[in-house]
């Protein structure tokens, strides 16, 4: 599905991104070509909130192509213009992509060799409030492009929930 209203400022050296970006890609289609050829650069648990929450979640760095990356995130099909449209697409995007990514996760080698127990490796990725975002870097490899963060957003409410009760 595209997105109505969704344009493209590009910067005249960044125009070659524009063929790639108005594609009539679905979205699935797009997280299946990611489930087949990502890169996972790690697996493991962040602590960052363990002090304000007594939790720990799991986190996983994936690489994929550039090309790839932006189809998915900036897009008119992609992640972010399914929040665009409105709060039930981006959970419907957020779904189907963990329902896609997490068994090639949760099976990879990484999962293997963490430690982690693999039921709560299945339950971080399969929860509702689990997430995928840009990674400025992955803090187990020196990569920093074109990563996507995988992890379960602990103890915090749908963002469309946020803010004043009327």
């Amino acid at each position: 599905m595209c997105t109505s209203g969704w344009k493209f400022e590009l910067q005249s050296d960044q125009a070659s991104r524009l063929s790639n970006l108005e594609k009539p890609v679905q979205f699935p289609d797009i997280v299946q070509q990611i489930a087949g050829t990502m890169t996972a650069l790690c697996c493991h648990l962040d602590h960052s909130w363990a002090a304000e929450n007594a939790a720990t979640r799991v986190v996983y760095c994936i690489q994929v192509k550039k090309e790839l990356f932006d189809l998915f995130f900036n897009s008119s099909s992609g992640y972010r213009a399914a929040y665009f449209r409105s709060p039930e697409d981006g959970i419907s995007a957020n779904a189907i992509f963990f329902k896609m990514v997490a068994p090639k996760l949760a099976d990879s080698s990484l999962s293997s060799s963490s430690g982690l127990d693999s039921e709560f490796i299945n339950q971080s990725l399969l929860t509702p409030s689990a997430k995928v975002w840009l990674a400025d870097r992955c803090p187990q490899s020196s990569l920093n492009s074109t990563l996507l963060c995988i992890q379960h957003n602990l103890s915090r409410p749908p963002w469309y929930a946020i803010g004043p009760k009327s």
